[in-house]
């Protein structure tokens, strides 16, 4: 099918009614010899929360009543950022009520570092006797300066 005849076929499905009930207004002297109501009312209706419909009760053109469940939106993903928020604000509590689990954390790093300082003490006092004995063996002439020096 050509072009032309695509962009005709929807042209003549409108002009077709127009033409018919054009056609039915016979000139009988008046401004017209019939009439019609057309009425439409559109409404949108949209959901509190997005998700997946599980159920659709209403079929288009269906009269419905405000507050009427038309349709069921899968709750899971909901359930489960809920239990997921609920999970976070327990924690939360928790943390914040009670300080003991962090002040027992605190004292354990503090008894670690206390644990390092004195292991470091140790080190320091065996360098202090190297420093030392190497000064006595240069003051006998048994080592050398450089050798004392890197203590």
């Amino acid at each position: 099918m050509n072009h032309m005849m695509k962009s005709l076929i929807p042209a003549s499905l409108f002009l077709l009614p127009l033409m018919l009930s054009l056609g039915s207004c016979r000139d009988s002297g008046l401004a017209f010899d019939s009439g019609g109501t057309f009425e439409a009312i559109d409404v949108i209706v949209s959901a509190e929360v997005g998700g997946r419909i599980l159920s659709l009760t209403v079929q288009e053109g269906d009269s419905i009543g405000q507050g009427e469940i038309v349709a069921q939106i899968d709750p899971l993903p909901l359930e489960l950022q809920k239990e997921q928020l609920e999970a976070t604000r327990s924690s939360l509590q928790s943390k914040t009520l009670d300080a003991e689990p962090q002040v027992a954390v605190i004292r354990e790093q503090i008894a670690t570092q206390h644990r390092q300082i004195d292991v470091l003490a140790g080190q320091l006092s065996v360098l202090h006797r190297e420093k030392d004995r190497f000064a006595r063996l240069v003051d006998s002439g048994g080592g050398t300066t450089e050798a004392a020096g890197r203590y």
